[in-house]
């Protein structure tokens, strides 16, 4: 079966909300997939839903952002859920880079666990490196007093 890929909307909180939670719980990170959070991401025009036979299997939340010296494409979550299919990753990383360039942006950034070798291994094979960075966040106000770190 084909890998369609779409613009993802904010009517998709629904066909999404499982594959994000799921995600979530997988890689302990928070949940992402809400209707505000879908809002934003679906005004980017760098967000996507891969669907096969019309039920959607993942789904990369992006945008572009201006990092003071260029514009780049930053994915926030990549993801096909409990499974590692790498068809689907590959569809929708092919769509966010297509839409970078279309766009005029010539730099991305994929977000994915460390522990998640499957999107790693196939962002690499398309070209994707570790930039030399690690990321750190910080929650403040009353989830950081409890000790929980922003993901």
């Amino acid at each position: 079966m084909a890998i369609l890929t779409r613009p993802l909307t904010t009517e998709d909180v629904t066909l999404l909300e499982a594959i994000d939670r799921s995600h979530a719980t997988r890689f302990g990170l928070e949940v992402m997939v809400t209707t505000s959070a879908l809002t934003h991401f679906a005004r980017s025009e760098h967000s996507f839903v891969a669907e096969r036979d019309r039920t959607a299997v993942g789904f990369v939340l992006a945008h572009a952002v201006w990092n003071g010296l260029y514009p780049v494409v930053t994915s926030q979550r990549l993801t096909t859920g409990s499974r590692d299919d790498g068809d689907v990753l590959a569809a929708l990383l092919e769509v966010v880079t297509k839409s970078a360039y279309d766009a005029g942006v010539y730099r991305l950034e994929v977000a994915v666990p460390h522990d998640h070798a499957r999107p790693k291994a196939m962002a690499r094979s398309m070209g994707f490196g570790e930039s030399g960075l690690l990321l750190l966040s910080r929650s403040l106000g009353s989830k950081g007093s409890r000790g929980e770190v922003n993901d």
